[in-house]
């Protein structure tokens, strides 16, 4: 064996060693198997760097690794971190919020009335979900963290936001060419840019 196929067989052995670590402290988890493991596994530049961003913030994956608020919720109870985690409200938000667009058809909802709905669904109380809310509606920053937007009493995500300003843009630009506006083509390219921002 030369050199190289050693080195390469080290390495092998050496990141199965490691993901075989993380299968085995997270592998009993409802929606973690093989795949997720892999992406762990090259998340970070050791397990242990793994293990410890997750015991501090398991919704960290959602950004980090593209990984769904429900299976974070779930790394979430195995460590025991308390319901009422500010990150866990916070991307609960946007998750439901999504949820509840995508069942009503709309885009965009008044606070103080969904976010009962969103306290029911993360089993906290109104009050945390509202104080929350109201303590980031003036940080730009951190509504774009958690991907949500609020506007006066009313909030949606921050996806759903720049998809209607780009429609609303477009529609305003049409408006001003009158002639434009029977065109299906216009139509057509609004729809298209619409879907592209929406994926």
């Amino acid at each position: 064996v030369g050199p190289e196929r050693a080195s390469g067989l080290q390495q092998k052995l050496i990141e199965n060693k490691d993901k075989a670590v993380l299968f085995g402290k997270y592998g009993k988890i409802e929606g973690v198997g093989s795949k997720l493991i892999n992406l762990l596994y090259f998340w970070k530049p050791s397990v242990e760097d793994v293990i410890e961003s997750l015991e501090e913030n398991p919704f960290s994956i959602i950004q980090g690794l593209g990984v769904g608020f429900v299976v974070a919720d779930r790394f979430r109870s195995f460590y025991k971190i308390p319901m009422n985690d500010r990150n866990r409200i916070l991307h609960g938000v946007r998750y439901y919020l999504n949820e509840h667009f995508a069942s009503t058809g709309n885009t965009y909802e008044e606070i103080l009335e969904v976010s009962k709905i969103i306290a029911q669904k993360l089993n906290v109380s109104y009050r945390e979900v509202i104080d929350l809310l109201a303590e980031i509606k003036s940080n730009e920053i951190e509504q774009k963290e958690f991907s949500i937007k609020i506007i006066g009493q009313y909030i949606t995500t921050d996806t759903l936001f720049v998809s209607e300003l780009i429609i609303y843009k477009n529609i305003l630009h049409m408006l001003k060419e009158k002639s434009n506006i029977v065109k299906p083509e216009k139509w057509s390219k609004i729809k298209n840019d619409y879907v592209s921002k929406m994926t």
